[in-house]
């Protein structure tokens, strides 16, 4: 090989390391970024220098530390203003100093309007997965939120939590989130949040099985204005049949986001979760989520309510069914809803080995006159149990109803009433015993107001 090709060989080769190595400088915005990183106290401190050759603005860097095998543990950003021609001086602080075997420093993208996702990485620190995200504003100052979606092994999500911060025009803003499940997590997702949608939505749901009930987690974006925000869970059975259901909702600021927990008691039940946006927009009520399963030889119901009007008592009723479809208890409950807030019902079926199915139903409390809203009866110990449920809408007072046993000819045999006090806009259960019940083959019940 001559000379003058060993030189032009040695000249290509070393082009093609300098354009496949990985860049620590972006010369369109910033040229000779030098960094030097050294341990102090147990912490990296990372020391670094950019010269801005442009006009002089705020011109962010973003330090990743790595660990021995090359997993990105930490991130962090920092930003200062440049004037034209001068360097800029900067120091960051990696929390992960001792487990930290390697740092990179690059300059950060600030041409972005709408934001972006620099960095992110993770680490388990006293239990817990410390997740950390640098985002870049090249835009408007405004809220940025984050999303980490924590994954078990089998790449499952079973843990998601979300950040905002307000990051200024040509800023970095660093993130810290916090997974409790931290020796579960095998790896982790960053996402950037969406806060155009004004109407809020969905961004991630997780469940997790913990000493025997299930974990739900969620995060929702507002991009609207400040507003509670309800979202409700619903626990599925291997057979995809909803067992059990709850909500819960959190007032969200504009242009944030929210985490939510929720807890389902009947882990051992429930194979698989589903998490929904709450609709607080309708002013009278909506049933939202119903769900049923057997425990200790009960039924126990759960069923979720929205209210987007005025904070009032809201009542619901559950009927249980046999295989036939013959209704053989029933029971209600009320709880005060706050004005765009969810609430909760649990409703306990004594009569579980009888019910194959159960339904739930609002209760009308507009009506001012009572209402008998449903009714139920099956055969237990030698007595024909006799269930039923009355709505009352008007002021508090002393509602009786009064059930009759017919036989096979239609022929009235038994009879007994019961009465009981049902507060303004509240539900009422009654629970009657008539004798004979092998004759019995129908129940009428009839409501009695003073």
């Amino acid at each position: 090989m001559t000379k003058q090709w060993k030189q032009a060989w040695q000249a290509a080769l070393l082009a093609l390391v300098f354009f496949f190595s990985p860049a620590q400088h972006s010369t369109a915005s910033a040229e000779s970024l030098d960094y030097s990183s050294s341990v102090q106290n147990g912490k990296l401190v990372v020391s670094a220098s950019l010269k801005n050759p442009g006009d002089g603005r705020s011109i962010g860097v973003i330090a990743v530390g790595y660990d021995a095998n090359g997993k990105a543990i930490e991130t962090k950003g920092a930003d200062v203003f440049i004037p034209r021609g001068q360097t800029g001086k900067y120091q960051i602080v990696m929390d992960r100093g001792a487990q930290i075997a390697k740092v990179e420093v690059i300059p950060a993208d600030l041409s972005n309007p709408t934001g972006k996702l620099s960095s992110s990485a993770y680490s388990l620190v006293n239990g817990k997965m410390v997740v950390t995200a640098v985002v870049e504003n090249g835009g408007d100052g405004r809220n940025i939120g984050v999303i980490a979606i924590g994954y078990d092994a089998n790449g499952k999500a079973i843990e998601t939590k979300g950040l905002d911060t307000f990051i200024p025009r040509n800023e970095v803003g660093s993130y810290q989130i916090l997974l409790d499940q931290g020796a579960k997590i095998a790896n982790v997702n960053v996402l950037l949040a969406d806060l155009s949608n004004p109407t809020g939505k969905l961004s991630s749901e997780a469940f997790l099985q913990v000493n025997g009930k299930t974990l739900v987690t969620a995060v929702v974006e507002n991009g609207g204005d400040g507003r509670n925000i309800g979202v409700f869970a619903v626990g599925n059975d291997a057979k995809g049949k909803a067992v059990e259901t709850k909500g819960q909702d959190s007032f969200i600021p504009r242009n944030e986001v929210g985490s939510y927990q929720i807890m389902l008691d009947h882990g051992a039940a429930i194979s698989g979760v589903k998490v929904y946006l709450a609709d607080l927009s309708n002013p009278t009520g909506k049933l939202s989520s119903s769900a049923y399963t057997q425990v200790n030889g009960k039924m126990v119901v759960t069923a979720v309510v929205e209210n987007g009007g005025d904070g009032r008592s809201i009542g619901v009723f559950a009927v249980g069914y046999d295989a036939k479809g013959k209704p053989v208890e029933t029971a209600g409950q009320d709880t005060f809803i706050p004005r765009n807030e969810v609430g909760n019902y649990n409703i306990v079926l004594n009569q579980g080995a009888k019910i194959a199915s159960a339904k739930v139903f609002l209760a009308d409390l507009s009506n001012p006159a009572a209402k008998l809203s449903s009714s139920a009866f099956t055969p237990v110990n030698g007595t024909m149990l006799v269930t039923a449920v009355a709505e009352n809408g008007g002021d508090g007072k002393n509602i009786g109803v009064t059930a009759v046993g017919y036989d096979a000819k239609g022929k009235a045999i038994a009879s007994k009433s019961a009465k009981t006090f049902i507060p303004r806009n509240e539900v009422g259960n009654y629970q009657l015993s008539l004798p004979n019940a092998g004759k019995i083959v129908n129940v009428k019940v009839t409501l009695t107001t003073p």
